[in-house]
């Protein structure tokens, strides 16, 4: 059996997170974008220094799973800043959850999702929400697992483009 360690994501992580979170976008969902657009997006939200902000900022948490000294998977919590009508004060939010395509499949993203959850009740959030492409059917399954339900849509930016995107909402 492999072992896969979680732990709370070091400042020393940020380019190893970095290259993580361009290869798992691109792995899932590169194939929607055109080229610019994707390039655009990736050397915004996955660059080292976005990821040295992350980490240095203690409202965010974020965890990875890592094997043999590398890293397959990361998610990403803090306060909820989806586009939620009369979003609730101390509302949290799972804001990134990824692994490597070849880690699918063995528990590794339910186990960093519980993680996060616990983090966030821990921190006080309530409700807790999280973003999910419309046609992601897996982690929608995965996140109505964990008791969370639609209560909304939006549009999220990829360059260009926008993705339609579910709000699900865990009470």
């Amino acid at each position: 059996m492999t072992t896969v360690a979680l732990r709370p994501a070091a400042p020393s992580d940020a380019a190893a997170l970095a290259a993580l979170g361009h290869q798992t976008f691109t792995q899932t969902f590169g194939h929607l974008y055109r080229p610019e657009d994707l390039a655009a997006f990736l050397a915004d939200s996955y660059s080292v220094p976005w990821h040295e902000t992350l980490l240095a900022d203690p409202s965010r948490l974020t965890w990875v799973a890592g094997h043999d000294g590398e890293l397959v998977g990361f998610g990403i919590a803090g306060s909820c800043k989806l586009p939620v009508p009369g979003r609730e004060p101390r509302a949290g939010e799972i804001q990134r959850l990824y692994l490597r395509a070849e880690w699918h499949g063995r528990g590794i993203g339910s186990r960093l999702l519980e993680r996060l959850l616990l983090e966030l009740q821990q921190r006080g959030h309530a409700p807790l929400y999280v973003g999910v492409w419309s046609e992601n059917f897996g982690a929608q399954r995965l996140y109505a697992r964990y008791g969370f339900t639609r209560v909304g849509d939006y549009f999220f930016p990829v360059g260009e483009h926008r993705d339609h995107e579910f709000i699900l909402r865990r009470s």
